[in-house]
């Protein structure tokens, strides 16, 4: 699972979706569609996800990511990150599940 770590509380929507071209090379829709996942519930971000942005800058908790086809455990994103925005290239095989309250951004692939 690759990151990319935005330090710094001053991102705007607009640059994130910038760093999310770099980080995927595809073109982005302009607008990101925060959500604040369910606590323990398994969440499944929109099939046309490009990048999530998790916002670890205030709140506490840990967005955990697992493979859908076996449940198999890929990665966190929580309190190593705390004081940042951390993005994380999106494949469609992928679900979240919360822990605590972090705002997640679903970033979306520019429809042709």
């Amino acid at each position: 699972m690759v990151t990319k770590i935005i330090q710094g509380a001053s991102s705007t929507d607009e640059q994130l979706v910038e760093e999310c071209k770099d980080k995927t090379n595809c073109d982005c829709d302009p607008t990101i569609t925060w959500t604040n996942p369910e606590k323990g519930t398994s969440t499944t971000p929109p099939e046309n996800t490009a990048a999530i942005i998790v916002d670890v800058r205030t709140s506490k908790g840990v967005i955990r990511i697992f493979q859908k086809s076996d449940s198999e455990y890929l990665g966190a994103i929580g309190t190593e990150q705390a004081g940042n925005l951390v993005i994380v290239p999106w494949r469609s095989g992928w679900y979240i599940s919360a822990a605590g309250s972090l705002p997640v951004g679903y970033v979306a692939k520019r429809e042709v």
